[in-house]
This record gives C-alpha cells, structure tokens and sequence, in this order.
C-alpha cells in the first residue's frame, strides 16, 4: 500500500518524460486513443508469479516493453513470496544498465529503464 501512494508524492512528468512514456506504452499497446498526454508518474505492480517475458518485455516478432520499461519515471513493486534465480537474472542487466536489450528473429530493440523498484 505504500509503495502505490508514493506516486502521490512523485511531481508530474516533464513534458519530454511524459513523451517517453507515451512512446514506451504506445509500442506496448497500452496507449490511450484519445485524451492529453499523461504527466502522472506510472505505478506497476507485476504479479509474483509473472514470467520473464511480462516482467522485462518479449513476444514474437518485435519484442514488446515488459513491467520494467512500463514503469519508467516512476515505480515498480513487484510482491514475491521468493524470487527464481532465472528472474533475478533477468533483471540484472536493466538494474544495473538502466536498459532493456532484446533480441529476437526480427530485430533488437532497446527500451528504457529509469524507476524505483521496491519487492514486497
């Protein structure tokens, strides 16, 4: 419950952050069709039980954003009763790059990673 009242706290985007957001859930999907563009920082609480794919981005094709990118400027709360050392792998790179790499048949994509990641 706190970790989803922090972004009360948070200030609103800056108009370029609020453009990265908007690119990043845009390529995921979750782009409003209508409607101005968004300045309230997003809160993102994965599941315990999400796979890799949900929490850093994959799919086929051109590999989508995942929980970490879809959080960006702002808060990733992930509830886990114990992690998979496949998952804690999995957010190695973007913990400490400050970056999500995919690669797959299709191409390479790059998304960004910039929030606070709490685990409950």
């Amino acid at each position: 419950m706190l970790a989803q009242r922090l972004i009360g706290l948070l200030p609103p985007l800056r108009a370029d952050e609020a453009l990265q957001l908007a690119a990043i859930r845009s390529v995921a999907g979750q782009l409003p069709a209508a409607g101005p563009l968004s300045t309230v920082p997003p809160f993102v609480a994965p599941h315990h039980s999400s796979s890799v794919a949900a929490l850093v981005g994959g799919g086929s094709g051109l590999a989508k954003p995942g929980a970490v990118s879809l959080a960006h400027r702002a808060c990733c709360s992930w509830t886990s009763p114990g992690i998979c050392p496949h998952l804690l792998e999995s957010l190695r790179t973007p913990l400490e790059e400050g970056e999500v790499r995919l690669a797959r048949a299709d191409g390479s994509v790059r998304y960004p990673r910039a929030f606070s990641w709490s685990w409950r």
